[in-house]
């Protein structure tokens, strides 16, 4: 990822003599993909060798080309403590936000942009009844190339191998029932 970069139009010579294979303009912002291969090689495909089956978790992403990630700052009066009281509020107006959504108790992170910059909604407390108001704030629209969502996928991964079963072992996850022993080194 970090041969990726972003610049701005007519970036010039400097930025043509970078080692990128492609660009793609969003707006004023030009999108630089990097270069995979040497320029004298048309494909990946060896020449001599046979050929061997590979296996490998391997995820496909695709997604609509003109997309963004918005994030919304969200503020509770008065100020709930709690992070799995702050997730049922929220939780209460999905109908507003959508059913999909990411949050972490404070900032919540939607695929689609709410009507007001600024959203005030209102739950009530369970344990007394007080009325609490939740405010929803635009704070940054997200191309998919940020940091910022190349963070949250990396989350959103992890999330869903926990959730098929496997474990992370170091950086890498692996399945518990596929386990090779070696007897020799326990």
């Amino acid at each position: 990822m970090e041969a990726l970069s972003l610049g701005e139009k007519g970036a010039g010579a400097a930025a043509a003599a970078q080692p990128f294979g492609g660009r793609r303009r969003r707006g004023d912002i030009v999108i630089e993909e990097p270069r995979t291969r040497p320029a004298h090689i048309q494909d990946k495909k060896g020449s001599t060798g046979h050929p061997v089956p590979l296996v490998t978790n391997f995820f496909r992403v695709s997604s609509t080309p003109s997309w963004a990630l918005y994030q919304y700052n969200v503020s509770f009066a008065p100020e709930i403590d709690y992070r799995g009281v702050r997730f049922s509020m929220v939780k209460e107006h999905i109908e507003l936000i959508g059913e999909t959504y990411a949050f972490d108790g404070m900032i919540l992170f939607l695929p689609k942009r709410l009507e007001q910059k600024e959203t005030v909604l209102f739950s009530k407390r369970r344990n007394d009844d007080a009325d609490i108001k939740i405010t929803i704030t635009l704070t940054n629209e997200l191309p998919p190339t940020s940091p910022t969502c190349i963070q949250l996928y990396n989350i959103l991964f992890r999330k869903a191998l926990h959730e098929i079963g496997m474990q992370q072992i170091g950086r890498n996850n692996y399945n518990p029932d596929m386990a090779a022993y070696v007897p020799q080194h326990k």
